[in-house]
């Protein structure tokens, strides 16, 4: 993870307005019209605008340096086994991490049936029916009759 602070050269405890003049020189000096298109300008122009995006909205700065902070913690600690590691490489990027089985879990909470077997889950023990049928309400808007 990159550190914003250190590309827009700026301290931690930086104001707004602070970032915004980091931001101003670093993106002039950096632009890649004023460097004859070179691609490491461009590429540390993209860089301190990213920083500059996160560091000058509030909300999304905070969250950054609550995971700043984390992404410390974390080297002070004791080493871990690989499992561990990868795991937190996905904490520190912000991806979820995916397990089939909560995700079932979760279908079968919010829509009241396993999905797999169909059956009726927490919600409704009694009905053995898929609860979210919706072959009545079809029927019923397109005119459909039995006989």
């Amino acid at each position: 993870m990159n550190n914003y602070y250190e590309i827009l050269e700026v301290e931690r405890s930086a104001s707004p307005e602070e970032i915004k003049k980091a931001y101003k020189r670093l993106a002039k000096l950096h632009h890649p019209d004023a460097n004859g298109g070179s691609k490491q300008a461009e590429l540390k122009f993209k860089q301190v605008t990213e920083a500059y995006q996160t560091l000058s909205d509030a909300s999304a700065r905070q969250a950054y340096d609550e995971r700043l902070d984390h992404k410390k913690e974390g080297k002070a600690g004791s080493s871990s086994g690989a499992g561990t590691k990868t795991k937190e490489r996905r904490a520190e990027s912000g991806q979820p991490q995916f397990d089939l089985k909560d995700m079932e879990k979760q279908f079968e909470r919010f829509f009241g049936y396993h999905p797999k077997s169909g059956e009726a889950g927490i919600k409704n023990k009694s009905e053995t029916k898929n609860p979210v049928d919706t072959t009545a309400m079809f029927e019923k808007y397109f005119g459909i009759r039995k006989k």
